[in-house]
């Protein structure tokens, strides 16, 4: 609202004498400054020249009230209080910095000044009020102050940036005296070795001493560049002299960069090179892998329906059952090395849960301790406090087991020790040896299991290959077995380090992103059979997979209707909507792929069950996750499927409640 004085003057000089014989109406209704005088109590225009009839946004104030004028300013109520106490005390007052909105619509800010009038009895019945526009003014120390900030902001970033960045800037004036010594990189090298702030090149510094030097160049004009050796690091540097407008030299600065690292590279580019390779021959291994799985899981969809429908089409003593149940056993082990396929390719579907790291180690080891040769000690080394991780616990029970097994089989038949370890790090880039680093690696706290042999250790060449599907030096292939490792750790976006040489045994560390949330409890429900009615809409363009799934809903006691791809099924969805109890939709069609279809199908009905079925999930791609009801991941038994329907189901008639 801005400021108010009192005017320090003696009150009788104060008080204008303005009777209704003054002339005062005509001499000031054209000067420049707004002028006004109001009367009594009730503030009462009795005047206003033009310059405030147009401050005021006014054509005819006289006679109105103050307070009617069409300019808004802060306060209005306030002011109009304190001009009454001037009526009351004769006292003038000054407002400064009134900030106030024409009709326009313009801010401006303005100067006030009341003084008191009297009448030809003395009495005080008036005031005269004028007004100085100091708009320009305020707004100009405004932006005065505003680049006074700026500036200061920019030169503490500048300041803050040269502290922090990894290298060395040394600037003097012209007499050699040292303004600047900054830099990260200056706590790495030799005490002394950098002239600090308010040191003397000519006085406080040796001759030849190599930084020194380059800047006593430079304030003679001469500008270089060199390689300074300091004890361990290796400092590559510029020296120039700093020059007026004019082409003065008016001092001398230094910019060194540490390039020990560098010169050291040739290695760090060899192992670069070689991360890329395996990076590259995961990539390319792992979609191989996941697509083949995927049209795996399709066949063993069809093999397991069908074969579990025909086994309760038999009666118990038919001796056809036996072998079905063969059939089953072996779909469910071909459905388990699919998975680990998926788990190489990173697309495996994780059951994810919050859970202590430490704990699942812990009973992971205590079940292998009956697998591992009894020569061999497994000693534990976990973490004190909880690491809270969020995981697929039969996957990382794979990771544990493997690697567990992996060190076992290395040390063969003498003694020897396995220890598993659990810890936390804090990693803000990925770990200088990773056998693989995360495209997503955000840094951060990671959780870590890690599992060391004292076994024979492994050469370069197995080092390079251990992750490859079906390698091993062993007399024949064992399956995936360390790949599905790698994809598991993929897959939770964590990364593998290796140590170990030929002799000296081998030591794996997993990192895992660590979760700041709170440990679940949560159980699961014993399954319960399932018998529904209604229309089931199947989609997926292999014709084994619908016809299965048909057999099973049918006996469930549903009806249902089948599409070979997404377009037939939006069209058979919309000709039966108010029929159709739960869709089943596959992800990867011809034509219009599920994606898709899940998206026209939601515009028909946006509250429509529709479970995705697919023989992988990639789980960073969640978009049709979150949009779907749920998920049925193949190939999947009839309890499978029953479960999945009745949770669509039971969501659908939740919402309508």
């Amino acid at each position: 609202m801005g400021g108010e004085e009192p005017v320090p003057r003696d009150r009788t000089s104060a008080v204008l004498r303005v009777g209704p014989e003054t002339h005062f109406a005509r001499d000031l209704m054209n000067v420049p400054q707004p002028v006004a005088l109001v009367r009594g109590n009730e503030l009462i225009y009795e005047f206003a020249n033009e310059a405030w009839r147009t401050l005021m946004g006014m054509d005819d104030p006289i006679g109105d009230r103050f307070g009617q004028s069409a300019i808004d300013f802060e306060g209005r109520a306030h002011i109009e209080a304190r001009l009454r106490t001037v009526l009351m005390t004769g006292e003038p007052l000054v407002f400064k910095n009134l900030e106030v909105t024409t009709p326009s619509g313009m801010h401006r800010v303005i100067n006030s000044s009341i003084l008191p009038t009297q009448n030809d009895a003395g009495e005080i019945d008036g005031l005269l009020m004028t007004a100085v526009d100091v708009t320009e003014f305020i707004v100009e120390q405004r932006e005065l102050l505003k680049r006074a900030e700026e500036a200061e902001r920019f030169e503490s970033i500048v300041h803050a940036a040269i502290r922090n960045a990894h290298m060395i800037l040394v600037a003097s004036d012209a007499n050699g005296n040292i303004l600047l010594a900054e830099g990260k990189a200056i706590s790495d090298l030799p005490t002394g070795l950098v002239p600090a702030q308010g040191e003397n090149l000519f006085r406080d510094r040796a001759e030849r001493d190599a930084i020194a030097e380059g800047l006593r160049q430079a304030l003679i004009g001469t500008e270089t560049d060199a390689e300074i050796d300091a004890a361990s690091r290796l400092l590559r540097a510029v020296f120039s002299p700093l020059l007026t407008k004019d082409r003065t030299i008016c001092g001398s600065v230094c910019v060194a960069i540490d390039v020990t690292e560098e010169t050291r590279g040739e290695d760090d580019s060899e192992k670069m090179k070689e991360r890329l390779v395996q990076l590259q021959k995961v990539e390319s291994l792992g979609v191989l892998a996941g697509g083949i799985a995927h049209d795996f899981n399709n066949l063993l969809t069809a093999i397991i329906g069908n074969a579990s429908h025909a086994q309760l089409e038999l009666p118990p003593d038919n001796p056809v059952r036996a072998t079905l149940h063969d059939i089953l056993l072996t779909s469910r082990r071909a459905a388990a090395l699919s998975r680990q396929m998926l788990a190489y390719s990173g697309k495996g579907h994780f059951d994810i849960k919050r859970v202590d790291l430490s704990m699942q180690v812990s009973e992971i080891t205590h079940l292998l301790d009956a697998t591992v040769p009894k020569k061999i000690e497994m000693r534990q080394e976990l973490a004190p406090e909880p690491l809270v991780v969020e995981v697929d616990v039969a996957e990382l029970q794979q990771v544990v087991m493997n690697l567990v097994i992996n060190g076992a089989e290395a040390i063969g038949a003498g003694r020897g020790t396995i220890t598993v370890r659990t810890g936390l790090s804090v990693l803000e880039e990925p770990p200088r040896d990773a056998i693989f680093e995360s495209t997503t690696w955000t840094g951060g706290r990671y959780a870590f299991v890690e599992i060391e042999d004292t076994g024979c250790g492994m050469s370069a060449a197995t080092k390079a290959r251990i992750f490859d599907p079906f390698f091993t030096t062993k007399f024949s292939g064992r399956g995936l077995g360390l790949a599905a490792v790698l994809g598991i750790v993929r897959g939770h976006q964590g990364t593998i380090v290796i140590d170990s040489s030929e002799g000296r045994g081998s030591r794996f560390r997993v990192y895992i992103p660590a979760s700041s949330e709170a440990l679940e409890t949560t159980r699961t429900p014993p399954p319960v059979a399932f018998q529904g009615s209604g229309v089931v809409l199947i989609v997926d363009d292999e014709p084994a997979v619908r016809s299965a799934a048909r057999r099973i809903l049918q006996r469930m006691g549903f009806a249902t209707l089948e599409a070979a791809h997404g377009r037939e099924a939006v069209e058979l969805f919309r000709a039966h909507t108010d029929d159709i109890s739960v869709v089943i939709l596959d992800m990867t069609m011809p034509e219009m792929n599920g994606d898709e279809a899940l998206r026209l199908i939601r515009e028909i009905d946006p509250d429509a069950p529709v479970l995705i079925s697919s023989g992988y999930n990639d789980i960073e791609s969640s978009r049709p996750l979150q949009q779907a009801t749920g998920f049925l991941l193949k190939p999947y038994t009839p309890q499978e499927l029953a479960e999945r329907l009745r949770e669509a189901i039971r969501s659908r008639e939740t919402r309508g409640q």
